[in-house]
Formats: structure tokens, C-alpha cells, sequence
């Protein structure tokens, strides 16, 4: 009976991560990033410089909103999973996504890409002009 208790509590621990986790993916513009029909292998994926300036930012600000949900599931996987070898798969991009290097590097380019966005955005409108186009260029490159 104690058996039946525990994998029930399994069972409910896991939906309510995943749960959490599909709220977190709820919150992202679907239209800008469409995980379902990303390909498989990273290298045919479309790279983040090939898409519109002001969907970049969106598309980080994604990746830092789902980065707790996703961390939560790699752990539940690796601690609850039921089969040894997802267990086994979880981890690896766990410890990649927990590295220095990835958390920094990701909040480098969030920090980069919305000063160029405010840059391209200020740049676009039809009121501005040279002097202050060349200011705002100016502010930019002290920002980064």
C-alpha cells in the first residue's frame, strides 16, 4: 500500500511541473518562437541573427522566463525519472545549462540585444535626425 502512495505522489509531483513548466511556455509568443516544429538537429534550426531585431529580444526573454521551469524538470527527471536512461540524458544538459558560461553568456546577449533593440527602434522613426540618430548611436556604444 505504501508503494501505491508514493508513485501516486510521484505521479502528482510530476504533472505539476510539467504543468509549471507549460505555463512558462504559455507566456512566450508562440508566433515568434514555434517549438513544436523546430527540427531536431540545432544545425537546420534558424539562427537567432536571421530573425526580425525585435523578435531576438523575445525570443532571450523566453529563454530566461523558461529557464527555472526547465531546470525544475531536468531535476525532477534525473531524481523521479522512471527509466534509467532518461535519467541518464537529463543530465548532461543540466549541467550545460547550469554552467557559468551558458547562464552568463545568456544574459550578456539579453543585456546586448535590448540596447540594440532600443537603438533600432529609436532609429526607425521618422522623426529623428542626424545629430540625434548620432547621439543615440554614440549612448549605444558607451551602454555595450
Amino acid at each position: 500500500m505504501e508503494k501505491y502512495f508514493k508513485r501516486k505522489s510521484k505521479v502528482l509531483e510530476e504533472s505539476s511541473v510539467i504543468e509549471k513548466s507549460s505555463q512558462e511556455y504559455s507566456k512566450c509568443n508562440r508566433e515568434v518562437i514555434n517549438f513544436e516544429n523546430l527540427p531536431p538537429d540545432p544545425g537546420l534550426r534558424k539562427k537567432i541573427i536571421n530573425y526580425h531585431p525585435n523578435d531576438r529580444e523575445e525570443i532571450l526573454r523566453c529563454l530566461l522566463d523558461m529557464f527555472s521551469p526547465m531546470i525544475d524538470l531536468f531535476e525532477f527527471i534525473m531524481e523521479d525519472g522512471v527509466i534509467a536512461e532518461h535519467r541518464a540524458k537529463a543530465s548532461s544538459p543540466l549541467d550545460a545549462i547550469l554552467s557559468f558560461d551558458f547562464v552568463f553568456k545568456l544574459h550578456l546577449i539579453w543585456k546586448v540585444l535590448g540596447i540594440i533593440n532600443e537603438l533600432s527602434q529609436a532609429l526607425q522613426r521618422k522623426d529623428q535626425d542626424i545629430v540625434n540618430a548620432m547621439k543615440l548611436v554614440k549612448i549605444s556604444k558607451e551602454q555595450l
